[in-house]
């Protein structure tokens, strides 16, 4: 091979070179992991924190619902009968214990069928 500056310069810059393989892994959520999530939320705004496996989730979302006392003379039984409630997610995030953000699998409406 003919040696010349152009190969010896390439050379040394090949040799400096550093190659970083980064292992990217998703937070994997669990119909488990919605009831624990969803045990946290109450009616108005909530912000919420979920940690698994070296991760944390952060939420944001608003729950509203609706509903009356069941109280008449006759037939009162003292319930509260919810006649309306939606969740509202705004945001969602997931980072690792280095403060790097994260993949996750969260599915908004998993969340609101169980909340």
């Amino acid at each position: 091979m003919f040696c010349n500056e152009k190969n010896i310069t390439f050379a040394s810059e090949l040799r400096n070179k550093v190659i970083t393989t980064i292992k990217v892994t998703a937070m994997t959520l669990t119909t488990n992991d919605y009831y624990e999530i969803a045990s946290q939320i109450e009616d108005g705004s909530n912000s919420i924190e979920f940690e698994k496996d070296g991760e944390t989730l952060f939420i944001e979302c608003t729950l509203e619902s609706d509903g009356y006392v069941e109280d008449d003379y006759y037939n009162g039984t003292g319930a509260y009968v919810e006649t309306f409630r939606v969740l509202y997610v705004e945001s969602v995030e997931s980072y690792n214990e280095d403060g790097e953000q994260t993949a996750n699998n969260f599915n908004e409406a998993t969340l609101q069928e169980v909340a």
